[in-house]
C-alpha cells in the first residue's frame, strides 16, 4: 500500500464512513480516485465525484463512483 491510499483509507477511517453512506468526493486526480474505490470498497452506497475534467470523471466512474458531476456545469 502506498503512503497516497493509506492517508485516504485513514481519513475515511477518522471520518466515520459506514456501510450505506452517501459521500462527495472533490476532484478525481491521484488522491480522489483513492478515495472514490475507498469508499466504495468500505461500504459507501453513493460515491459522487465533482472535477472540471471529463476523462478524469470517467476513471473515477471506472473506479467506483456512482454520480460524476462536471464542475463547469455549476459555475455562473
Amino acid at each position: 500500500m502506498n503512503c497516497a491510499l493509506s492517508q485516504v483509507i485513514y481519513g475515511w477511517k477518522i471520518g466515520g464512513i459506514s456501510i450505506g453512506d452517501r459521500v462527495v468526493v472533490q476532484g478525481a486526480g491521484g488522491l480522489g480516485i483513492y478515495a472514490t474505490a475507498a469508499a466504495r470498497e468500505m461500504g459507501a452506497s453513493e460515491v459522487i465525484v465533482i472535477d472540471g475534467q471529463k476523462e478524469r470523471l470517467e476513471l473515477a466512474k471506472q473506479c467506483g463512483a456512482t454520480r460524476q458531476l462536471i464542475l463547469m456545469m455549476y459555475l455562473l
